[in-house]
């Protein structure tokens, strides 16, 4: 199942994915920012950890993400 077709049939996740941009554009974040721990996007956004996971994850694929375990989340283009 492709990223766009996940996120059509999951309006929580599409919710969550959304929330996450806006954040990003917002905020004016350029390519090496780092956003918010994964914990921290939960309370920020009031979403559920796991779909936030998944929101970060297809953004990871999509290429707009990098995910370091130790590092973080960093923007890698929008």
């Amino acid at each position: 199942m492709s990223e766009q077709t996940l996120l059509n049939n999951r309006p929580k996740l599409t919710d969550a994915y959304r929330r996450i941009l806006r954040f990003i554009h917002s905020r004016k974040l350029q390519p090496g920012d780092r956003l918010p721990g994964q914990r921290k996007m939960v309370g920020m956004f009031s979403i559920p950890e796991q779909i936030v996971f998944e929101a970060l994850q297809i953004m990871t694929k999509e290429g707009a993400l990098q995910r370091e375990q130790t590092k973080g989340t960093v923007l890698v283009d929008v």
